[in-house]
């Protein structure tokens, strides 16, 4: 269905790509997926959202998996962000040793004390949400989508890497702030029911779209709607 096209096309008309029908059906097809294939990690059920903005500090650029056992040691040595604000960055870093995180031990320490100060009121809004310590443009992105109740675009490298197959263009280290990528993810997220969808995207793109992708059982693959070569 899609035209491949060049690793140096800067001019890509996505709109032409994805027409209505085909992001409705993009849609659907992830949704679909993603209510029987739901990962049940134990921060998607977290309700005390200081937790949840935590955990998804450490799923950046980290294998979810690996995540987990970290993620429980974390709060059980820190039930709250009172006692987190008093501990010291040498403490924490050993908490996220198994991740290869402990240069980021300081951000979580200075979280703790700004969340003392503001008396765990976490903000609903990006740009002020990406002044918070240690988070950035994804953590911020995935946080109020997945956890704030707003509709916010997420875009990792495991979502760029999907999308770059599906319309046939060579995946680089600059890929992801290019202006192309950034319309076309939010040309695909729903106003209404993003969490659905962003949840369904990032499992989709880590289990079936991953870095050996799983073809023979792609919807996308079956209807047509991937431009990567099919595997034999």
């Amino acid at each position: 269905m899609f035209e491949k096209k060049s690793k140096g096309d800067r001019n890509i008309k996505f709109r032409n790509l994805f027409s209505t029908k085909v992001i409705r059906k993009t849609r659907q097809i992830l949704c679909r997926w993603g209510q029987k294939n739901y990962k049940n990690y134990p921060w998607r059920n977290e309700k005390i959202k200081w937790r949840s903005l935590v955990a998804e500090m450490m799923l950046q650029r980290t294998r979810a998996n690996n995540v987990v056992p970290v993620y429980l040691n974390f709060f059980r040595s820190y039930p709250s962000y009172r006692k987190l604000s008093k501990t010291t960055v040498s403490k924490i870093e050993k908490i996220l040793y198994p991740l290869g995180l402990k240069w980021r031990a300081v951000f979580y320490k200075k979280l703790g004390r700004y969340l003392v100060e503001v008396n765990g009121r976490i903000p609903r809004d990006l740009a002020k949400l990406k002044l918070l310590p240690g988070v950035g443009d994804y953590v911020a992105s995935a946080w109020l989508s997945l956890h704030g109740g707003k509709r916010a675009i997420i875009i990792d490298s495991n979502v760029v890497r999907w999308l770059c197959r599906m319309v046939g263009v060579e995946m680089t280290g600059e890929t992801r702030r290019q202006s192309w990528l950034r319309e076309l993810v939010e040309m695909l997220t729903p106003e209404k029911d993003c969490k659905q969808y962003n949840y369904a995207v990032l499992d989709f793109s880590m289990t079936i779209c991953k870095k050996n992708p799983i073809c023979e059982i792609c919807e996308f693959n079956k209807k047509e709607l991937c431009a990567y070569p099919k595997r034999k």
